[in-house]
């Protein structure tokens, strides 16, 4: 396995969903993304639980520990015996709320609440992804939950509405922002596409508000890894004074081109167009991703 396998979405494409209606509609939460491992371990003859909490890029959480045990009491209800892995998104109530309990490495997150929208074997956990559809995964996991104790709360099942059209699709994108998430997941719930994989995959499609702003370009930074002698991020500066990295929306000719004009001294002056989802309470932006060079601006 050359790295920690997670499934990621696509951007949404209507005409993905030719003949694979109806499709399950799910909200996409403003937490952090945790996949929660769930190992037997025999030690002495007794059997126990090892749970480990992981963010999508594989680093690990240990200020989870209430929603771990919470794993571990309804996953003794089921009966399994199989290792499982579960995918879901963590909120503590805002965002940045979530970021600074969840990173934390002394303390536990008192407030956090573990949405699962996805289940697999621990067996398919892997390179090669898994052989169930969405809808025997969703089944699964619909299992589990019927095991929970009436009074659990720290685990909830993500909410699942099949749409039937692009307009069911945008209704209840609308009904997602209203209700204050980023927007939905759309998923089709049969066929290969259906199934779990560890790279990006069309079988997830992401709808969600994006704003845009031009801002000067005030410096770069150099990659690491891959991108060890290119571009890594641009520095903007926004009207408000506020300094902001940009590491994503860039292709690798894109990189190369700007890191190009970084070393010459003349990157910086350029005008940057730069998505995001909203602005933070200190006047940065969340979720920032690089657009294009304005030529049309100064």
């Amino acid at each position: 396995m050359n790295k920690f396998p997670c499934q990621l979405s696509h951007k949404f494409a209507p005409k993905r969903l030719k003949d694979c209606y109806p499709v399950a509609v799910e909200p996409k939460l403003d937490g952090i993304r945790c996949l929660i491992v769930l190992k037997h371990i025999e030690d002495d003859g007794e059997e126990f639980y090892d749970v480990s909490v992981f963010s999508r890029a594989g680093k690990s959480f240990t200020s989870l520990e209430a929603i771990e045990d919470a794993i571990c009491d309804v996953f003794a209800e089921t009966g399994w015996t199989e290792d499982m892995v579960f995918d879901g998104e963590v909120f503590c109530g805002t965002f940045k709320k979530t970021v600074s309990q969840v990173k934390r490495k002394k303390e536990q997150a008192l407030d956090a609440i573990y949405t699962i929208f996805d289940i697999l074997p621990l067996s398919e956990f892997n390179d090669e992804g898994s052989v169930l559809e969405f809808e025997d995964r969703r089944e699964k996991l619909i299992e589990f939950f019927a095991a929970a104790a009436p009074t659990q709360k720290d685990l909830q099942l993500s909410k699942a509405i099949l749409a039937d059209s692009y307009d069911d699709i945008a209704a209840l994108y609308i009904k997602a922002r209203e209700k204050g998430h980023e927007g939905v997941i759309v998923k089709q719930i049969t066929g290969d596409a259906s199934r779990w994989v560890p790279k990006r995959s069309w079988g997830w499609m992401k709808i969600k508000e994006k704003n845009s702003d031009d801002c000067v370009i005030v410096g770069a930074e150099e990659g690491t890894g891959r991108l060890e002698k290119t571009l890594g991020a641009i520095v903007i500066q926004r009207e408000n004074k506020i300094l902001v990295n940009v590491g994503t929306g860039f292709t690798d000719a894109e990189r190369q081109k700007l890191w190009r004009l970084h070393k010459k001294g003349k990157l910086s002056g350029l005008i940057a167009e730069v998505s995001y989802h909203e602005e933070t309470p200190d006047g940065s932006l969340r979720h920032p991703a690089f657009q294009c060079i304005r030529i049309d601006k100064p």
